[in-house]
This record gives C-alpha cells, structure tokens and sequence, in this order.
C-alpha cells in the first residue's frame, strides 16, 4: 500500500521513515485540534482522512496511546464550577444570601407539588406499585444536585421511560407480580447507571448530536399515544383482566383498541358493568380542565414584559400546581365513597379489599418511613439486561441534556453545562434509584421549565423538593392511600398532552419529505 508522500519528503530514493513515524506526522495536523478537544470525532476523523492509506491496526495503536486524552474525570461542579455549594456556604456571597435560599425553597416547593401526583401517576405506567414513583424521587434528586452541570435540571420519573420501563416489565412477564416488577426495576436501573458511568468515563457526551430530531418527534409522538392507550383501563376503572401492548396476542396497538371495543359494553352475570361509573366521572371531571389549562398556556405567548408581571407568575405558578389540586379532590371522593358506599361487594370479591372503594381502584396502603432502601434483586441476566435498557439509556440522555441545554441557554449558563459531566451525573442518579426501590429517571422537561420559572437559582430548589417528598413519606402516606387510580390517569392524560406536536409534522411535510417520512 504506496504511502503518499508529503511536501517534505524527497523524491530521491532516500529510505521513507518508519510507519509509525509516518503515521504520527500524517496524523499530527489533521486531529489534533481533535484531540485537544475532548477527541470528539476522533475515529471518525482518522476513518475519513486515512483508512485509505494506513494499516487498520495503526490507526487502532494510535488511538489507543491517545485514550488517556479522551478519559473524563467527574468532578464536583457544585464545589468547582459553578460552585454554587462551596459558595452557598463559605462565600464569597456576591449575591443576596437570604434572596438566593427564599427563591430556591418557594421553587422546591412549588415543584414539589407537581412532582408528588407525576411520581405516582408515571409509576403506574411502569407497571410498579405508585408509591414507588415516590421512592423513585428521592435519592436521585440529591445525586444530581451533587454531580449534575445543570442548575435547574429536575431529575426523576418522566413518561417516555415510564413507559419503556413499563414494557420491559411486560417483556419479561411481570406486569401482574408487583414485587418481581420491582425488583426488575431495580435491576434494570442499575444497568442504565452502569451504561450511563461508563459513557461517561470514555467521554461519549457528544454522542446526544448523532441522533436525529425527526426520530426524537416521531418517537415521542408515537410514545404518547401508547401512554395514553395504556390508561383506558384506569380512567373507565374496567374490572377485568386488561391486555398491554407488547403481551402475547396483542404485539400490536390496534390489537389493544380492538380488544376495548370489543369489550365496552360487557356485563358480569350479575348484570354489573366491567366499567366502574365512579372511575370514569373522575377521570372526566378532572382531565377536562387540566387540558384546557395546558391549552391556555400552549396557545398564550406573553411579552417579555408581561413575563414580568407578578399575575402572570402568579397565574403559571397555580396553573403548575393543578395537577396535585386534582388528586386532592380525587382523593376526597375516593374517600367518601369508601366510608359512606356500600363496600359489601368490594370485601367478598377481592383479596385486599383496602385497595378499593366501591369497585373503585385506589393507591391503598402506603408503608410509612424510609423503608426503600434496598440492594438491587439480581434475578435476571444482567449482561442480557444491559442490552435490553441500551435503547431507554440513550432517550433518557437525550432527553435530558436536551432539557438543560435548552434552560442553560435561556438562563445564560450554557457555559455550566458538561455533556460527559451530566452522563455521570444521570449514572449515579440512577445507581441510587437502583437502591431505593426505584426505575430508571431522566430529566423531566415540565418540572425543569416550572423550577426555572419559579426563580430557582441552585440546585438546592431540587433538594428541598426532595425533603418534602422525605417528609410526605414519613409523615402523610395516610392521605395517599385514597388517591383513585382514575385521577392519576387523568394528571397522565394532560401531561402527555404536550408531547403530541402535530405542527412538526406539517413542517417536516412541508420542508422535508425525507424527514416526514422518518418521523411516522
């Protein structure tokens, strides 16, 4: 394989030097400013300039004397940069101490009201009991706070892995064992920490910019839709046994809606609807104004000076806490209904009848205190494992990152954000997840926007919110255990709502038949 010459080899049979000295000056001024930035595209760089000349092993040896270039080293940006900790504490305080904490904790609280109905609503689309979402909720959030670049970022339950969640426990025949499903969980975010840790170590950060938006919106898309699908059950309260999407027989999602419409309207012996009449006078009731409240705000595009005016923050501050107003009144109806209802029927045809009102599906009994804590149940191939959550590892980074650059950039503090930084931060998140009877967590983009907006300005908003999730556990699991079933799939209805953009369809239409075409 003949080795171009370059301009200061001479042509007069003179010994050309050794390859590896070839390959390093050939090498040297095409990727070194490559290699001073973090090697992005290394191998990709050296695949496209001189595979057409060089030994496939040289380039490998090249690369990897290289390596310790591309290593990253986690650090603690709430120590380093931005410091926002070791500045908190010690100063220099060139801010208003006591206006920096009073915005933090009215932020956590208020995203702490809207976390505690999210928590358990998209653990029920994970298939787990949903005082796990809650659980789920806890040490992740300070695991971020620690080592994530982003100020503002909510980790914990989102939809989308909710969802993915939801059916690996379904693949794996679990969705009607609650504590296999569990400690699947477990597992399953102890193998997404794991593929989170060591992307982060070999620097992968970057990786975010190969996947293409138009597989992002028609995935997500396609994903709320499914979410929605999946609640049917919940929100008409049906008695019977509920095909999912993924079963055997039903691989398909037509195969589920063909199966509600065939079974609408069946009756037991005793001439008592599968359909609860409770459940659905819940679900409708409550989902119809959290709709129009997400409409109001989708459609209302304030001035910059508006923004500014206290009743509009007012006014989205209360229209965020809507969702968790909703299985307040849900909760209270359950409870009338459990206490003056004739329950007769409840007690001689179920088990547990504490999980129901009047054929009404409730939360039910809720262990008080810290007793999540737990190592991980490792009853599953974890090396199959790994390969199975891969695809849910790559939507929650991408989703994620998406989420704190977007605030970062509205915030000015783009310069903050680390991409192979915020990969170890959501490793470690979801390692603790993994140890506190949780599932795989993500950034969530509707409590990330609702902290920025309510003035966070450190990640302390997010461990006050945590706090408060600590102390409703400890303190008030009595007020969860009338939540209905049918008002958390309502709360799950309104919060897909956004995740349907039907407008970027036309626009890929219109601009872009390829992309379209990759979308559906």
């Amino acid at each position: 394989m003949k080795i171009p010459t370059t301009e200061n080899e001479k042509d007069d049979g003179e010994s050309s030097p050794p390859k590896s000295i070839r390959l390093r000056s050939l090498l040297k001024n095409k990727v070194s400013r490559k290699l001073a930035n973090h090697g992005k595209n290394l191998v990709n760089e050296v695949k496209v300039e001189c595979l057409d000349i060089l030994e496939v092993r040289e380039i490998f040896d090249y690369v990897i004397s290289k390596w310790p270039e591309y290593i990253h080293v986690p650090y603690f940006p709430c120590i380093s940069k931005p410091g926002w900790l070791l500045r908190f504490i010690i100063g220099p305080h060139d801010y208003n101490l006591f206006e920096v904490f009073y915005s933090d904790i009215f932020a956590g609280i208020t995203v702490a009201m809207t976390l505690i109905p999210q928590a358990l609503s998209y653990a029920k689309i994970a298939n787990l009991p949903p005082i796990n979402g809650l659980y789920t909720s806890i040490l992740p959030i300070f695991a971020y706070a620690i080592f994530g670049s982003s100020m503002h970022l909510g980790i914990g339950p989102v939809a989308i892995i909710s969802l993915l969640t939801g059916q690996l426990v379904v693949q794996y025949g679990l969705n009607d064992d609650p504590v296999g499903a569990v400690n699947f969980a477990g597992e399953a975010a102890l193998a997404v920490g794991v593929i989170f840790t060591a992307m982060s170590v070999i620097n992968l950060g970057d990786l975010i910019f190969l996947i293409s938006h138009s597989v992002m919106s028609g995935f997500t898309t396609a994903a709320a839709c499914l979410i929605g699908l999946s609640q049917l059950k919940s929100a008409f309260g049906f008695s019977n046994k509920v095909p999912q999407s993924g079963q055997p027989g039903y691989e398909y999602n037509y195969q589920v809606m063909q199966w509600f419409a065939e079974h609408w309207n069946d009756v037991y012996p005793s001439g008592r609807s599968v359909r609860n009449h409770y459940a659905t006078s819940i679900s409708l009731a409550l989902v119809f104004p959290l709709l129009l409240v997400q409409i109001i705000r989708n459609h209302y595009r304030p001035t910059p000076e508006r923004k500014k005016n206290i009743y509009y923050n007012i006014w989205m501050i209360l229209s965020s806490l809507l969702p968790f107003a909703a299985i307040i009144i849900g909760a209270h109806v359950a409870y009338v209904i459990k206490m003056n209802g004739d329950d007769l029927h409840t007690k001689l045809n179920h088990e547990r009848p504490q999980y129901y009102a009047n054929e009404l599906k409730i939360v039910g009994t809720v262990p008080s205190g810290l007793s999540f804590l737990r190592s991980p149940k490792m009853n599953w191939d974890f090396a199959k494992l790994i390969g199975d959550v891969l695809p849910l590892t790559l939507i929650a980074y991408m989703e994620s990152y998406s989420v704190a650059q977007r605030i970062a950039t509205q915030k000015n503090e783009l310069h903050f954000l680390h991409a192979s930084q915020e990969l170890f931060a959501n490793g470690v998140a979801n390692l603790l997840a993994s140890v506190s009877s949780g599932y795989p967590v993500a950034g969530s983009f509707s409590r990330s926007s609702l902290n920025s907006a309510c003035g966070s300005r450190t990640p302390m908003s997010t461990i006050i919110t945590a706090v408060i999730i600590i102390l409703s556990l400890s303190f008030f699991t009595g007020a969860f255990q009338f939540i209905p079933y049918a008002a958390l799939a309502a709360i799950i209805w309104s919060s897909i709502f956004n995740l349907i953009i039907v407008s970027e369809f036309w626009h890929a239409w219109v601009h872009s038949k390829k992309d379209f075409f990759v979308m559906i």
